[in-house]
Protein backbone atom coordinates (compact mmCIF):
# COMPACT_ATOMS: atom_id res chain seq x y z
CA UNK A 1 0.00 0.00 0.00
CA UNK A 2 2.99 2.42 0.63
CA UNK A 3 4.29 2.24 -2.66
CA UNK A 4 1.27 2.91 -4.47
CA UNK A 5 0.85 5.75 -2.36
CA UNK A 6 4.12 6.94 -3.13
CA UNK A 7 3.56 5.95 -6.60
CA UNK A 8 0.35 8.62 -6.52
CA UNK A 9 2.58 11.08 -5.36
CA UNK A 10 4.82 10.62 -8.03
CA UNK A 11 2.04 10.83 -10.69
CA UNK A 12 0.91 14.41 -8.94
CA UNK A 13 3.89 15.56 -8.71
CA UNK A 14 4.27 14.36 -12.81
CA UNK A 15 1.09 16.56 -13.37
CA UNK A 16 2.17 19.80 -11.53
CA UNK A 17 4.89 19.86 -13.16
CA UNK A 18 3.37 19.83 -16.60
CA UNK A 19 0.53 22.19 -15.22
CA UNK A 20 1.00 23.89 -12.10
CA UNK A 21 -2.23 25.30 -11.97
CA UNK A 22 -4.09 21.88 -12.26
CA UNK A 23 -6.12 21.95 -9.20
CA UNK A 24 -7.28 24.94 -9.79
CA UNK A 25 -8.31 24.32 -13.38
CA UNK A 26 -10.42 21.74 -12.01
CA UNK A 27 -12.33 23.18 -9.55
CA UNK A 28 -12.82 25.91 -12.46
CA UNK A 29 -14.29 23.05 -14.65
CA UNK A 30 -16.17 21.52 -11.82
CA UNK A 31 -18.52 25.21 -11.66
CA UNK A 32 -18.61 25.01 -15.62
CA UNK A 33 -22.12 24.39 -16.96
CA UNK A 34 -22.90 22.67 -20.33
CA UNK A 35 -19.82 23.77 -22.12
CA UNK A 36 -18.21 21.66 -20.12
CA UNK A 37 -16.59 19.50 -22.74
CA UNK A 38 -15.44 22.91 -24.76
CA UNK A 39 -13.44 24.18 -21.51
CA UNK A 40 -11.67 20.98 -21.33
CA UNK A 41 -10.29 20.70 -24.60
CA UNK A 42 -9.05 24.50 -23.60
CA UNK A 43 -7.31 23.59 -20.42
CA UNK A 44 -7.14 19.66 -19.61
CA UNK A 45 -8.08 17.66 -22.69
CA UNK A 46 -9.21 14.11 -21.79
CA UNK A 47 -6.44 12.11 -23.86
CA UNK A 48 -4.05 14.27 -22.27
CA UNK A 49 -0.96 13.43 -20.66
CA UNK A 50 -2.14 15.75 -17.38
CA UNK A 51 -5.90 13.76 -17.47
CA UNK A 52 -4.67 10.16 -17.86
CA UNK A 53 -2.21 10.74 -14.75
CA UNK A 54 -5.13 12.08 -12.91
CA UNK A 55 -7.44 9.42 -13.58
CA UNK A 56 -4.95 6.74 -13.09
CA UNK A 57 -4.68 8.16 -9.77
CA UNK A 58 -8.43 7.89 -9.46
CA UNK A 59 -8.22 4.27 -10.05
CA UNK A 60 -5.36 3.90 -7.63
CA UNK A 61 -6.51 5.57 -4.64
CA UNK A 62 -10.08 4.22 -4.97
CA UNK A 63 -8.73 0.22 -5.12
CA UNK A 64 -6.26 1.34 -2.28
CA UNK A 65 -8.94 2.39 -0.17
CA UNK A 66 -10.96 -0.78 -0.95
CA UNK A 67 -8.46 -2.85 0.01
CA UNK A 68 -8.25 -0.91 3.58
CA UNK A 69 -12.00 -1.36 4.16
CA UNK A 70 -12.03 -4.80 2.84
CA UNK A 71 -8.78 -5.58 5.26
CA UNK A 72 -10.75 -3.63 7.93
CA UNK A 73 -14.23 -5.52 7.61
CA UNK A 74 -12.96 -9.12 7.04
CA UNK A 75 -15.97 -10.22 4.87
CA UNK A 76 -13.85 -11.10 1.83
CA UNK A 77 -11.06 -13.93 2.02
CA UNK A 78 -7.77 -12.67 1.99
CA UNK A 79 -6.67 -13.91 -1.06
CA UNK A 80 -9.38 -12.27 -2.91
CA UNK A 81 -8.82 -9.16 -1.30
CA UNK A 82 -6.17 -7.40 -3.88
CA UNK A 83 -8.49 -8.70 -6.72
CA UNK A 84 -11.65 -6.96 -5.74
CA UNK A 85 -9.96 -4.53 -4.40
CA UNK A 86 -8.56 -3.80 -8.15
CA UNK A 87 -11.81 -4.72 -9.81
CA UNK A 88 -14.34 -2.65 -8.09
CA UNK A 89 -12.54 0.69 -9.75
CA UNK A 90 -12.05 -1.06 -12.64
CA UNK A 91 -15.73 -1.96 -12.32
CA UNK A 92 -17.27 1.11 -12.01
CA UNK A 93 -15.13 3.18 -14.87
CA UNK A 94 -16.53 1.06 -17.10
CA UNK A 95 -19.94 1.54 -15.82
CA UNK A 96 -19.34 5.15 -15.96
CA UNK A 97 -17.85 5.90 -19.23
CA UNK A 98 -19.15 2.63 -21.68
CA UNK A 99 -23.59 2.86 -20.84
CA UNK A 100 -23.90 6.53 -22.50
CA UNK A 101 -21.80 5.46 -25.68
CA UNK A 102 -24.41 2.06 -26.10
CA UNK A 103 -27.75 4.26 -25.56
CA UNK A 104 -26.71 6.43 -28.05
CA UNK A 105 -25.62 3.51 -30.69
CA UNK A 106 -28.68 1.80 -29.92
CA UNK A 107 -31.29 4.14 -29.67
CA UNK A 108 -29.65 6.71 -32.03
CA UNK A 109 -30.78 9.20 -29.98
CA UNK A 110 -28.23 12.72 -30.18
CA UNK A 111 -26.47 13.05 -26.68
CA UNK A 112 -24.01 15.06 -25.38
CA UNK A 113 -21.60 12.38 -24.93
CA UNK A 114 -18.26 14.35 -24.76
CA UNK A 115 -19.91 16.67 -21.74
CA UNK A 116 -21.05 13.65 -20.26
CA UNK A 117 -17.67 12.04 -19.86
CA UNK A 118 -16.49 15.26 -19.04
CA UNK A 119 -18.22 15.51 -16.33
CA UNK A 120 -17.18 12.62 -14.88
CA UNK A 121 -13.55 12.55 -15.54
CA UNK A 122 -13.37 16.20 -13.90
CA UNK A 123 -15.57 14.85 -10.47
CA UNK A 124 -13.11 11.84 -10.98
CA UNK A 125 -10.07 13.53 -10.94
CA UNK A 126 -10.53 15.65 -8.09
CA UNK A 127 -11.97 12.68 -6.14
CA UNK A 128 -8.67 10.80 -6.65
CA UNK A 129 -6.88 13.81 -4.61
CA UNK A 130 -9.00 13.45 -2.14
CA UNK A 131 -8.81 9.49 -1.48
CA UNK A 132 -5.02 9.99 -1.54
CA UNK A 133 -4.72 12.18 1.29
CA UNK A 134 -7.63 9.26 2.99
CA UNK A 135 -5.74 6.67 1.99
CA UNK A 136 -2.57 8.18 3.57
CA UNK A 137 -4.14 8.95 6.53
CA UNK A 138 -6.04 5.49 6.75
CA UNK A 139 -2.84 3.39 6.00
CA UNK A 140 -0.25 4.65 8.63
CA UNK A 141 -3.63 4.52 11.26
CA UNK A 142 -5.85 1.69 11.05
CA UNK A 143 -7.41 2.71 14.08
CA UNK A 144 -9.25 5.59 12.64
CA UNK A 145 -10.53 2.71 9.62
CA UNK A 146 -14.32 2.91 10.71
CA UNK A 147 -13.96 7.04 10.87
CA UNK A 148 -12.28 6.10 7.21
CA UNK A 149 -14.70 4.12 5.64
CA UNK A 150 -18.10 6.30 6.52
CA UNK A 151 -15.99 9.10 4.52
CA UNK A 152 -14.68 6.54 1.96
CA UNK A 153 -18.40 6.50 1.36
CA UNK A 154 -19.35 9.94 2.23
CA UNK A 155 -16.74 10.98 -0.43
CA UNK A 156 -17.85 8.17 -3.37
CA UNK A 157 -21.55 9.00 -2.98
CA UNK A 158 -20.68 12.80 -2.96
CA UNK A 159 -19.03 12.18 -6.14
CA UNK A 160 -21.36 10.16 -8.01
CA UNK A 161 -24.44 12.16 -6.65
CA UNK A 162 -22.72 15.39 -8.12
CA UNK A 163 -22.20 13.46 -11.73
CA UNK A 164 -25.81 11.80 -11.62
CA UNK A 165 -26.96 15.37 -10.78
CA UNK A 166 -25.09 17.73 -13.61
CA UNK A 167 -25.72 15.01 -16.46
CA UNK A 168 -29.17 14.70 -15.51
CA UNK A 169 -29.70 18.45 -15.62
CA UNK A 170 -27.77 18.21 -18.93
CA UNK A 171 -29.70 15.51 -20.06
CA UNK A 172 -33.13 17.15 -19.57
CA UNK A 173 -31.77 20.50 -20.88
CA UNK A 174 -31.06 18.59 -24.31
CA UNK A 175 -34.50 16.97 -24.49
CA UNK A 176 -34.52 13.91 -22.93
CA UNK A 177 -37.50 12.97 -20.71
CA UNK A 178 -37.31 12.52 -16.94
CA UNK A 179 -38.33 8.41 -18.02
CA UNK A 180 -35.39 7.70 -20.36
CA UNK A 181 -32.86 9.51 -17.49
CA UNK A 182 -34.16 7.22 -14.83
CA UNK A 183 -34.47 3.99 -16.58
CA UNK A 184 -30.61 4.87 -17.76
CA UNK A 185 -29.09 4.96 -14.67
CA UNK A 186 -31.17 2.14 -13.34
CA UNK A 187 -30.59 -0.56 -15.74
CA UNK A 188 -27.34 0.68 -16.76
CA UNK A 189 -25.47 2.14 -13.26
CA UNK A 190 -27.22 1.11 -10.12
CA UNK A 191 -28.51 -2.35 -11.18
CA UNK A 192 -24.90 -3.70 -12.40
CA UNK A 193 -23.75 -2.60 -8.90
CA UNK A 194 -26.21 -4.20 -7.40
CA UNK A 195 -25.02 -7.25 -8.97
CA UNK A 196 -21.44 -7.33 -8.63
CA UNK A 197 -22.31 -6.83 -4.79
CA UNK A 198 -24.70 -9.99 -4.66
CA UNK A 199 -22.06 -12.18 -6.43
CA UNK A 200 -19.21 -10.93 -4.25
CA UNK A 201 -20.77 -11.73 -0.95
CA UNK A 202 -22.38 -14.94 -2.69
CA UNK A 203 -19.04 -16.27 -3.80
CA UNK A 204 -15.62 -14.44 -1.67
CA UNK A 205 -17.11 -14.06 1.66
CA UNK A 206 -16.22 -15.71 4.70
Amino acid sequence: MGMIIFLSFVLLALVRKENHRFIQVLFQLLNTGGNLDLRLKETMRPGSLISVLLMINYLLMFAVCCYLGLTYVGVVENQWQVMIAAAIPLLIFVIQFVPPFMVSAFTGASLPLNTLIANTFVGSQLGGMVLLLLALIWSLNPVLSPQAILLFVALFLLIQLSRLFKNSVLLLSNGVSWYYIVLYFCTLEILPLFVAYYYVSLNFSR
